[in-house]
């Protein structure tokens, strides 16, 4: 009996020994599924941005939210960009600004497909003053120091009746590419008299 009863403790020890060693190992699993189902989850935020799902997007990312709150993680900042957007289409720009809010504070040369997306957004619905702080710090970034966003930028700063701003950004497109036909056409007409009548003509086109 008493062989018996040690050998039960040993048992017994051993399989505490494996229970502990299982731990971090079922720790790492779960932190594993919550990852995989993040990634999924915003491939198919992406997706239904495509095809104008924005309604979808907002309840996927609610849905992602409550899953992963319970385990103390916090949204992140790629779903509160894409929830952002949703908003913004929708209709609920107060909710949008928070969501964006989030992205500025945060490292351009990091999230830059992020200020990417959300400049075109807000460019596209018309809100050019808040697209500006996006596009601004894009200069900073050598993945969007690029030509096509200083026109935007300029075209943000026209619908806002900023002339001279404007003319800045287009000669520094001029500058990196002196054949640039929206620069020179922008450029021409903003030396018009009646230049402020762009303002309409550039709001329409960014819808």
């Amino acid at each position: 009996q008493g062989g018996r009863k040690r050998g039960r403790e040993e048992e017994k020890d051993a399989g505490e020994k494996d229970a502990k060693k299982a731990k971090p190992e079922a720790g790492i699993t779960i932190e594993q599924r919550l990852l995989s189902g993040q990634l999924a989850a915003l491939m198919l935020c992406d997706r239904y941005i495509t095809s104008g799902r924005y309604a979808q997007v907002r309840t996927l990312v609610e849905r992602v939210r409550d899953f992963i709150e319970p385990h103390g993680l916090a949204i992140d900042i790629d779903f509160a960009v894409r929830y952002g957007i949703a908003c913004e289409i929708l209709g609920d720009s107060a909710q949008a600004d928070v969501c964006f809010g989030h992205l500025l504070e945060r490292d351009v040369d990091k999230y830059a497909d992020l200020f990417v997306l959300v400049s075109h957004t807000l460019y596209g619905g018309g809100r050019f003053a808040k697209a500006l702080p996006f596009l601004l710090k894009m200069r900073t970034c050598e993945l969007t120091r690029r030509p096509e966003y200083w026109m935007l930028e300029a075209k943000c700063q026209v619908c806002l009746g900023r002339k001279r701003e404007a003319m800045a950004r287009i000669d520094a497109v001029l500058a990196a590419d002196p054949t640039s036909t929206p620069a020179k056409l922008l450029k021409e007409r903003l030396g018009d008299p009646d230049w402020r009548s762009l303002t309409p003509q550039l709001q329409e086109a960014a819808r």
